[in-house]
């Protein structure tokens, strides 16, 4: 992102106000100036170039395609998609990079800035149609907020297991707002630990900005982790993590759902270790799993991401 916003005006000189052929272009260019503290002075044009709308700065006028819907623009810078949204009386730039979403808050460049006006007042500002339209369906703006997409994969689903106090609870009363899942086993000797408190971490960082979610460790160990078991080892971490067993048949059904990977060692003085596979899940009510975080992440990246998420989703 930041080779992006390095990109300067000067680019745009040889080929936009420089250039010989502007019949390409309409009479139609929009610009926007955004500023936040990630995203200092970056400055977005768009365009038409041979019939098509495009991101024309800072990427030159055969630049990125853009989608313009009734709720703003969609384009992509590198590999990542950006959104320019409508809000109130303003604009409101929106981008996911490595290390995390950001958001800048953006104004219409009607005084544009002194290296972009010859080139632009050449093409004639203005005339563009801005206005939205509220039945247009709007983008999905939380998807932005996380490294990646996992898109329609096939992964989650409904289960039973039973909680500390010994009842039968579902994945529906479970999962009532954004949850984080593991899959581990309260006699794992170093990386269940660590990573559970990772996820306590995540949880306390979001509590500390005014945010709810909640985590739910899952025992990979029916057989020595009973629910009194593993509900102390949950509470132990964060109050607001429950802790979760079953009977194997429930196990089993749960990490298929999940695609778990999982296997006990043979027992060595009637103690064993069993391998497993890592990733905490993030997992919603109404859209259930949305992303999946390795065990290298950082708490806060993490939190950024869900606070960014569940911002979009307040609209």
């Amino acid at each position: 992102m930041k080779h992006i916003i390095a990109a300067t005006a000067i680019s745009i000189l040889p080929t936009v106000g420089m250039s010989q052929d502007l019949s390409s272009f309409t009479q139609s260019l929009v610009g926007f100036s955004c500023d936040s503290e990630d995203l200092p002075d970056l400055n977005i044009v768009f365009g038409e170039y041979d019939g098509a709308l495009r991101i024309i700065h800072p990427v030159g006028p055969k630049g990125h395609l853009v989608e313009k819907t009734g709720y703003g623009y969609k384009f992509s810078l590198d590999t990542s998609n950006a959104y320019m949204t409508k809000k109130d009386d303003g604009w409101t730039f929106h981008y996911s990079a490595e290390d995390g979403p950001f958001e800048a808050e953006c104004s219409s460049m009607g005084d544009m800035p002194k290296e972009l006006s010859i080139a632009i007042w050449q093409i004639v500002l203005g005339g563009s149609d801005l206005t939205t339209d509220p039945t247009q369906p709007k983008p999905d703006l939380a998807k932005l907020c996380f490294d990646s997409d996992i898109g329609a994969a096939d992964i989650g689903g409904p289960f039973e297991l039973v909680a500390p106090d010994g009842s039968t609870v579902t994945d529906a009363d479970i999962i009532t707002e954004p949850t984080l899942i593991y899959f581990g086993y309260t006699s794992c000797p170093d990386v269940c630990p660590i990573d559970v408190d990772r996820n306590a971490a995540v949880l306390e960082v979001l509590e500390e900005g005014g945010y709810s979610a909640r985590s739910a460790f899952i025992s990979l160990d029916p057989k020595r982790d009973t629910p009194e078991v593993v509900g102390s080892f949950a509470q132990a971490m964060h109050p607001r993590m429950l802790g979760l067993t079953g009977s194997h048949e429930q196990v089993r059904k749960v990490t298929k759902a999940y695609r778990v990977y999982y296997k006990a060692h043979a027992p060595i003085d009637s103690e064993y270790l069993i391998d497993h596979s890592t990733f905490t899940y993030l997992v919603t009510p109404d859209e259930g799993v949305l992303q999946f975080f390795r065990r290298e992440m950082a708490p806060e990246r993490i939190a950024k991401q869900l606070s960014c998420y569940i911002d979009a989703k307040k609209g």
